[in-house]
Order: C-alpha cells, then sequence, then structure tokens
C-alpha cells in the first residue's frame, strides 16, 4: 500500500514536471515569437542611427551591434566611428525609438562623451531662427553631427530662393560657432526644367563608364555649387570612389572626382608599402608610434606622383605627410600646433621677427631666400604671420605665432627638378608685357591687380593677373623662358563690366563692410582687402577681426551690394 502511495506520488511528480516544461516551452514560443514579430531587426536598427546622426552608411566603421535589455526594455545597441567621432545608440527593438544616444570624441587615444543637451531638430530651429525663416521656406541639403576641432558641432546647411546658408552648431549649448550666407547666382527651379536625381546619377554613371549594377551609391542629393544648381553623386566600385556635380539644369559634368581606394589593387611590387610610409613619417617627426594616433594613412598620386598620405596628431600638434611611395622619401609636409586664442597687437612680435623665426627654423639665411609672402593672418582664431619663401632646390611656407615666435605650422615641398637660379629669371615687368603681348592688349587698356612670382606644380612663374571693362584675364607666365605656361580669359557677367570707372572704391567696400557688421572703419583691424573675380563678376574680398571675431565679406565692385559674409566665433 506504502509502495503504490509511493509510486503514485512520483507519477504525479512526473505529470507535474511535464506540464510545466510544456508551459515554459510555450511561454518561451510566444517569447519568441514575440521578439520575432515585434522586433525592428539589427539592419533598420543600424539605418535609424545612421540617419539620426545624419550620415551615410558608407562613412562609418560599425564597431558594434547588439540585441540587449536596457532598464527592462528590449534595445539595440549601436555603435559605429566617422572620422575621429564614435557614436553609441541605443534603439528601442518594438518601434526604432532612440531611447539613448551618445556621441564621443577620441582624442590621443581617450574619449569624451559630449552632452546631448541640443538635438539635432533643435540645431536646425536655431539656424533656422537666426536667418529669420522658418522650415517651410528652406530646403535642407546637409544635417548631421560633426566635429571642428575637438568641438562638437552640429553642420546645417539650406537654401531658399536666393541665398544659400551654413551654420555650425556647438552641440553642447546651442551656441552659433560660425555662419555662412551666400547670395545665389540663379534662382532655383522657378519653372520646375531641373532634371531627376535619377537621371543626373544616370549622367555621372555614363561619364565614368559604369553601370548601376557595377557601383554602390552613397550620396545622391541636390545642392548649389558657387550658386549653380547641381546634384551631387557619389558612389564607388571595388577599387575607386567617384564624386560627380551634375548640373541640373543641363545635364553636364560641372565637376568630377576619381579616388583610388585604399587597399585596392596598385602596382604595389615596387612601392615602400604604407607601414614603411608610416615610419619613414615618424622619424621624420622625431615622434614615437605610441606618441601619435593616426587620422589617415593611405596610397595616392600627387601630380602624378606615387605617394603615401599619413596624417597623425599628438597632444600638441598635428602632422601631414606625403610620402614617396617609391623611395620613401619626404615629398611634402605640414607641422601645425594645436593651439587657439589670440592677443592684443601690441604683443605682436611684428613681420620682421617671424621672417627670422622662420628662416631659424629652416636653417637658412635671408641672403640664400626669396621672400614671397610675409604677411599678418588669423589661423582659427590664432594671431599668426604667414611667411613664405623659397631656395633652388625647395619652397617653404610658414605660420608663426604672432605673439610666442614659435613655429605654428610649416610647410616644406622640393622643387620639381630644382629651379633656375633667380638671376635668370626674366622679371616681373617682362613677364606683364609676355602677358599682354598674348593677350592683344596693350598697358593702357587694361588695369593690373597682381603681378607677383610664384610656383605652378613647382615651375617657377610670375602670376600675372588683370582685367578690362569686358574681361578678366590670368596668366602664368614661364619665368625663365617668358613663355605662357597657363592662361584663362572670362568675360564679366553681364551689366557687370561696364567702364572700369562705375566700381566703387577699396576705401568704400571696407565701409560697406564694417558698417554692415555695425562698426566703423576705424574700430576694426583689416586683414584683406583685394579686388578680386568670382565667375565673372567683380568683388572686392574684405576680412576684418574685431574682439576676436572675425568677418569675411564679399561686396559687388560695381553695385556695393553684399554678396555674401561670414562670422566666425572661436
Amino acid at each position: 500500500m506504502n509502495k503504490n502511495k509511493k509510486a503514485k506520488k512520483v507519477f504525479l511528480t512526473l505529470i507535474c514536471a511535464a506540464l510545466l516544461a510544456i508551459s515554459a516551452l510555450a511561454v518561451t514560443g510566444c517569447l519568441s515569437d514575440n521578439n520575432k514579430d515585434y522586433s525592428i531587426g539589427t539592419n533598420n536598427a543600424l539605418s535609424i542611427a545612421f540617419a539620426d546622426a545624419g550620415i551615410q552608411g558608407v562613412d562609418a566603421k560599425v564597431v558594434n551591434t547588439e540585441y540587449d535589455a536596457e532598464t527592462g526594455m528590449k534595445v539595440y545597441e549601436i555603435s559605429f566611428v566617422v572620422d575621429n567621432t564614435e557614436y553609441v545608440y541605443w534603439i528601442l527593438a518594438e518601434d526604432g525609438t532612440v531611447v539613448r544616444k551618445e556621441m564621443r570624441l577620441v582624442t590621443n587615444g581617450n574619449e569624451t562623451i559630449v552632452p546631448s543637451n541640443v538635438t539635432l531638430d533643435q540645431a536646425k530651429n536655431i539656424a533656422l531662427a537666426d536667418a529669420g525663416l522658418t522650415a517651410a521656406e528652406v530646403t535642407f541639403t546637409k544635417a548631421r553631427l560633426d566635429n571642428d576641432n575637438g568641438v562638437a558641432v552640429y553642420d546645417i546647411e539650406f537654401f531658399t530662393s536666393t541665398h544659400e546658408y551654413d551654420y555650425e552648431i556647438t552641440a553642447a549649448d546651442g551656441t552659433i560657432r560660425s555662419k555662412e550666407i551666400d547670395g545665389l547666382i540663379i534662382d532655383p527651379d522657378p519653372s520646375g526644367s531641373y532634371m531627376s536625381v535619377e537621371a543626373a546619377k544616370q549622367a555621372a554613371l555614363a561619364d565614368a563608364g559604369l553601370t548601376e549594377a557595377e557601383v554602390t551609391f552613397r550620396k545622391a542629393q541636390f545642392d548649389f555649387d558657387d550658386g549653380i544648381a547641381v546634384y551631387d553623386i557619389e558612389f564607388f566600385t571595388s577599387t575607386h570612389k567617384y564624386e560627380y556635380e551634375i548640373n541640373a539644369l543641363t545635364g553636364n559634368v560641372h565637376k568630377k572626382e576619381k579616388e583610388l581606394i585604399t587597399g585596392s589593387s596598385v602596382p604595389s611590387e615596387n612601392y615602400i608599402g604604407v607601414e614603411a610610409a608610416k615610419q619613414a613619417a615618424l622619424a621624420d617627426a622625431g615622434i614615437a608610434e605610441a606618441e601619435a594616433t593616426f587620422q589617415k594613412a593611405q596610397f595616392d598620386f600627387d601630380d602624378g606622383i606615387a605617394v603615401y598620405d599619413i596624417e597623425f596628431f599628438t597632444s600638441t600638434h598635428e602632422y601631414e605627410y606625403e610620402i614617396n611611395a617609391v623611395n620613401g622619401s619626404i615629398y611634402s609636409r605640414e607641422i601645425e600646433m594645436i593651439s587657439g586664442g589670440s592677443a592684443p597687437s601690441e604683443d605682436y612680435i611684428g613681420v620682421e621677427a617671424a621672417k627670422q623665426a622662420a628662416l631659424a627654423d629652416a636653417g637658412l639665411t635671408e641672403a640664400e631666400v626669396a621672400f614671397k609672402k610675409a604677411q599678418f593672418d588669423f589661423d582659427d582664431g590664432l594671431a599668426v604671420y604667414d611667411i613664405e619663401f623659397f631656395t633652388s632646390t625647395h619652397e617653404y611656407d610658414y605660420e608663426i605665432n604672432a605673439v610666442t615666435g614659435s613655429v605654428h605650422s610649416k610647410d616644406i615641398e622640393v622643387i620639381s627638378g630644382g629651379s633656375a637660379p633667380s638671376e635668370n629669371y626674366i622679371g616681373v615687368e617682362a613677364a606683364k608685357q609676355a602677358a599682354l603681348a598674348d593677350a592683344g592688349l596693350t598697358e593702357a587698356e587694361i588695369t593690373f591687380r597682381k603681378a607677383q612670382f610664384d610656383f605652378g606644380d613647382g615651375i617657377a612663374v610670375y602670376d600675372i593677373e588683370f582685367f578690362t571693362s569686358t574681361h578678366e584675364y590670368e596668366y602664368e607666365i614661364n619665368a625663365v623662358t617668358g613663355k605662357v605656361h597657363s592662361k584663362e580669359a572670362e568675360r564679366f557677367t553681364s551689366g557687370q563690366g561696364g567702364n572700369n570707372g562705375n566700381i566703387i572704391s577699396l576705401d568704400e567696400a571696407k565701409a560697406i563692410a564694417s558698417e554692415h557688421a555695425g562698426f566703423d572703419v576705424s574700430e576694426v583691424i583689416f586683414t584683406e582687402a583685394e579686388f578680386d573675380s568670382d565667375d565673372g563678376l567683380m568683388i572686392y574680398e574684405i576680412e576684418f577681426f574685431v574682439n576676436g571675431v572675425e568677418y569675411e565679406y564679399e561686396i559687388n565692385a560695381s553695385t556695393g551690394d553684399i554678396i555674401k559674409y561670414e562670422v566666425d566665433r572661436d
């Protein structure tokens, strides 16, 4: 009897266990079905994160995609890197809601989390409010999170029927870091005559000699380039990257660029390799690999010379090198101090002291060089002197800190084939006459705006620029032979030429710019004020600063109208 009771008890226990197991399987099955039916999936989560960050997926290096629980919710944790910025997103698996996100700036191997106080939509509204426009009045061409010299910003670009706007909004607090407003040359499509984006894509493919099946598109959108309506078309194959601007009215190729993709097949048997190039750059900089953070290391061509582009930075400097891919020599280099700010003008060292500082760094004397530039300027808000000179074999381009006299940046480049001694150069006056003779003009018929010595692709030339009442001319005259190295003649935009006497004076242009900025001419410090032309339109380029803020203006030289202005606060 006890045996039967025991057996019955065991049997009932087994029955209960089986029922519990079946129930557990049923619940698990329901949860699994629930996840399958209501989870958006990894690819959709990635797309949502890319869209929210305002980037193309092909630009990002995906670091992690993980399905997990976050405070009781099923989420996808997505992280990816673009340039020096890491994005981390938590996407709700049920409906794709962004429940949390972070942007981390990577500097010298360290990560800094950027406060997400301002959203992308808020940044767009800040830019619109500053421009005095509503979302209904504009078309956005860019809205994305970016890194500007270590500061997290939103790049916001849009246009109306008359202007283009380009804003940088600080992500931490929503302040306007910089803005640029550019007047359009043409009105945007009042008659609906623009070609479609699909037609623009086909035009780019036809020019590249490729089919849609052979490429992957990364960008296809409407934009403006110097007031011309274009479609930006970007795509790539397994070996090359292509960037096109297609004229939105005619379908013609406005600009194009083709670039070999790093790691694709190149005749590399004679090349030193990217690692050897990195070591060559580090050795020249006197930096150990452990002290540097690399930003770029890739094969490229510069004026037909095979080089490796090597870029890295330390805690104090940025370095950019071009290493000859065959022999490992330094083809060009640029070193820039990571710094900022400016100082009162009474503390500046002066242009002569800056020239001597540059010569001392180059190990040269004034008798061994010919100066081509020595002037005060600002680089990202830092007061510097731009010092440029050359010898018979090299060109030197320095930025000297105007307060301390230290080297802020430098660029030394080998002159192709060396150059002839300066005593063999024809001289600027002879170069001017050579250009006039080629143009069939006399000195009485023109106004010179530039006549100076320079190098064009390593060849010693004189840059000669002048204009008449109807045309502008730009010449490069070989400094040794006097022959025309290159030339360009352009008719002024209709109604903008006329008699030279109709052009406003430089002082008038400076007054117009300073008054628009809310200052008197006597209150500002001008860093540039010169006559120029932009797509055939005669303009004055005016740059000045007040209280650490830089202002840049383009003034119509015939009418005095402001074509474009930019305010940059650092």
